[in-house]
């Protein structure tokens, strides 16, 4: 039986990881951009005051989505709940839905990287807001 050294080992491991990147167009792959919030909105678990934002979206394994306010402080790491595809020509635009006594953001289209990004808001309680309040918000 013959081993494999590790340096043999560290080159084929080498190999099979380029082989894979240049397999998946889109892995490694970023988008930045700005907008303006008019409301306080809640994006996956945080509560985000109205205000002007810098984001990236970075294409690694999935999506993740990176926001700084552009008056300093905290940044903050989402996850979609989802990714679709979607044409490049389809503007940059952010979704809120209105849902109870907040607005949520539901979804994020990256046109340059032909991504929409989708973020779970909790369930419709009252059968009044059975069709919640959309709005959009453009974003460079």
């Amino acid at each position: 039986m013959r081993s494999i050294s590790l340096r043999r080992f560290q080159k084929w491991g080498l190999a099979v990881t380029v082989a894979a990147m240049c397999a998946v167009p889109a892995l490694g792959q970023s988008s930045r951009g700005d907008f303006t919030l008019p409301r306080e909105v809640r994006w996956g678990g945080v509560a985000l005051p109205a205000g002007s934002y810098s984001y990236a979206v970075e294409q690694h394994a999935g999506p993740v989505l990176v926001l700084y306010p552009k008056t300093g402080g905290e940044g903050y790491f989402l996850m979609a709940s989802a990714v679709s595809r979607t044409d490049t020509t389809t503007p940059n635009r952010i979704t809120l839905e209105h849902r109870g006594a907040d607005w949520y953001v539901t979804k994020m289209v990256v046109n340059d990287l032909g991504v929409v990004l989708l973020f779970q808001a909790p369930p419709i309680q009252n059968a009044s807001d059975s069709r919640p309040k959309l709005a959009t918000i453009a974003s460079k």
